[in-house]
């Protein structure tokens, strides 16, 4: 069983049917969907991004990679050259284990988004290949 709460695919632990999330949501402030940071839809994070589309298509790793259908994808990479101008996102972030910040850029569209192996998701994100690029390469 999942939780009763809409959009929680989390597993249902408690006798009220909602996740161990949800369930502690309600005995700290009454309702089951309070948060502290609201959702911004408009200009969502990168991270979040990331969440909805796990939410809505699944993990990546279910896929094979949208280049080369023999290699199995891990990432969902934003296909930049096919999202509209309007829906692109610059975000500065900082690096894990380093002290700068570096600027990237995302689309808040969902389907901008496709299945890509490692091999090509460093490629695309790190030496900025674009996907025309890495289709020349592999059709070679």
């Amino acid at each position: 069983m999942i939780c009763i709460i809409d959009d929680c695919y989390k597993d249902k632990k408690h006798k009220s049917g909602m996740c161990g999330k949800h369930e502690e949501r309600v005995k700290a402030h009454g309702d089951p969907h309070f948060t502290l940071r609201p959702i911004n839809n408009d200009n969502p994070t990168s991270a979040a991004m990331h969440r909805r589309i796990n939410v809505e298509r699944g993990h990546a790793k279910e896929y094979s990679c949208y280049i080369n259908i023999d290699h199995p994808a891990r990432d969902w990479a934003c296909i930049k050259e096919t999202a509209a101008k309007e829906d692109l996102i610059t975000q500065e972030v900082k690096r894990t284990y380093q002290k700068d910040t570096h600027l990237i850029e995302y689309s808040k569209n969902t389907l901008d988004y496709k299945p890509l192996c490692k091999s090509h998701h460093i490629k695309m994100d790190r030496w900025g290949w674009t996907l025309w690029d890495m289709m020349e390469d592999y059709n070679g």
